[in-house]
């Protein structure tokens, strides 16, 4: 059965369609290892999806089935799924959080406009979080949105965006009883009490070591200007000729 490295968890599954198949190639692996969770999507899973009011197909209730399953793994051991897109700037990464349709992937559109080459996605939406040694580092996943916008790739988390829009630029840095409720908004919560208040205490450090800030932002340039500036620490790069 195929194995698939996600977020440093080995998976085994065996895709039924080409899908499936498709978005995680990237994260496939040879090796004899003993996985750590076997995922077998059943019948019942995917009819449960193409019976949603948006009349999906089955290879796509497939494909969410099996995203549900590996995120279900992960929270259960230790991972926090963040509903954020996430770039990684000179090997850091910067996670920007929104309600669906506030602007998201607009604003890194942004980021890779102004900054050219030196913006890496990572994941577009359904990035993985693991701490390890007091450092949370962001894994991308198969799962990243309508955009697929995703690498197989992972980079130490230096800080949190929440995206609000705005008729101004304007950033600011929120104290961490501050973040807790739009962050929380965003988190995977597990159902079982177990992985529940694991997962809350995971959230709490991240929030004790990785800053989150709230940027309230048009579609220019600008805004990307002033995220950058705030979240890096460095001041903005001058445009290249012809940027």
């Amino acid at each position: 059965m195929p194995r698939y490295r996600i977020a440093d968890f080995l998976f085994e599954m065996a895709p039924r369609y080409s899908l499936l198949t498709s978005v995680c190639e990237k994260y496939r692996v040879e090796t004899d290892a003993s996985p750590d969770c076997t995922v077998r999507v059943t019948d019942e899973e995917i009819a449960a999806v193409t019976a949603l009011p948006e009349g999906f197909a089955e290879d796509y209730g497939e494909s969410l089935s099996a995203c549900r399953a590996v995120c279900k793994y992960a929270t259960e051991h230790g991972a926090l799924m963040l509903h954020a897109a996430v770039i990684e700037v000179d090997g850091k990464a910067y996670a920007f959080c929104a309600p669906s349709g506030t602007g998201k992937s607009t604003h890194i559109s942004l980021w890779r406009r102004r900054f050219g080459k030196r913006v890496q996605i990572i994941n577009g939406d359904k990035p993985l979080l693991r701490e390890k040694e007091g450092v949370f580092t962001v894994y991308g996943t198969p799962w990243c949105g309508k955009e697929g916008w995703n690498r197989n790739a992972s980079a130490p988390l230096a800080g949190i965006c929440i995206i609000t829009r705005a008729a101004e630029n304007t950033i600011r840095r929120l104290s961490p009883d501050a973040a807790i409720e739009p962050i929380f908004r965003q988190l995977l919560k597990p159902a079982d009490a177990a992985s529940l208040a694991t997962t809350l205490s995971l959230a709490d450090r991240l929030l004790s070591t990785v800053p989150v800030y709230l940027l309230g932002c048009n579609v220019s340039e600008e805004a990307a200007e002033i995220a950058y500036a705030m979240m890096t620490g460095e001041p903005v790069p001058p445009k290249k000729e012809g940027e």
